[in-house]
């Protein structure tokens, strides 16, 4: 880990990354210069440049909330859950589907849309469900209700970029599998929206925060502040659900294809993880 405070810096950085790129570095000097940022700031060993603040950074602040910091996919995260399956039987063969791991594999592809595909109809989604009256507020009700309906198309589904479905083995090579998502959609949506009205509020306020560092922010007391942290809760619980749902039709498929072509008994399931890493947090 290394410690370092330049001149020009509010606060220190702690860094675990051997080898920053350059555009990366320029973000974390914003990030240190920024006249609410809190305490310190952390960089972790997957540091990368993003948008505004590098991947793997996380920032204090004090009394604002930073929607280009949060990022596009609010909530993003990975959910991970281990089994008692010995990786020897999903190479088993089948002669209809060729070794039980192809079967999944190509059983999950059906199952689940991945990129810009949805579900053709809507499913229940408990975060939708669940959203409270005052959700609207800036956003205005027309899209806030047109960003609802299309989460009930996309809860339990995986996204593209960098998102995943991994079948992985531990050290006892017994199968665990991992999925890399968040909250598709809707995060991009409310990021984009409160990140434009933030840097115009910015604007009008003469902010000493430079609008190249795409840092722009809204005050935590602020009705419109508010308004960003109750969709952007939403859009955690949404991401959650959504790993979740995603990772429960991966079960049923591993379950289904594993006791039809092997008989193992006795499948256990242990130690599920489902978090985020894209957020911010009182």
């Amino acid at each position: 880990m290394n410690k370092s405070k330049k001149d020009n810096y509010k606060i220190p950085v702690y860094s675990w990354c051997p080898e920053i790129e350059e555009n990366a570095q320029l973000q974390i000097d914003n990030l240190a210069m920024l006249p609410f940022a809190y305490r310190q700031i952390a960089i972790m060993s997957d540091c990368h440049t993003g948008y505004g603040m590098p991947i793997g950074g996380v920032l204090a602040t004090e009394d604002v909330v930073i929607p280009n910091a949060v990022g596009v996919d609010i909530g993003c995260g990975v959910i991970f859950q281990e089994t008692n399956i010995p990786i020897k039987v999903l190479q088993k063969e089948t002669g209809t589907v060729g070794k039980i791991i192809n079967g999944i594999i190509g059983n999950i592809k059906r199952n689940i849309p991945v990129g810009f595909s949805k579900h053709r109809e809507p499913q229940r989604c408990h975060a939708v469900e669940n959203c409270p009256d005052v959700l609207g507020g800036s956003l205005g009700p027309s899209e806030a209700a047109d960003i609802l309906e299309n989460a009930t198309y996309q809860v339990g589904t995986l996204g593209g970029g960098n998102h995943f479905i991994e079948l992985q083995a531990d050290t006892e090579d017994h199968l665990c599998i991992m999925i890399h998502s968040g909250s598709r959609n809707m995060g991009k949506k409310i990021c984009d929206f409160y990140n434009k009205a933030a840097k115009e509020l910015n604007e009008l306020w003469w902010s000493s925060v430079d609008s190249s560092y795409q840092l722009s922010f809204l005050p935590m007391n602020s009705e419109i502040g508010k308004d960003y942290c109750r969709w952007m809760n939403l859009s955690l619980c949404f991401a959650q659900e959504n790993r979740d749902r995603m990772m429960q039709a991966c079960m049923s498929v591993i379950l289904n294809m594993v006791k039809k072509y092997d008989g193992f008994a006795g499948i256990e399931l242990k130690d599920q993880i489902n978090i985020h890493h894209n957020y911010a947090c009182k």
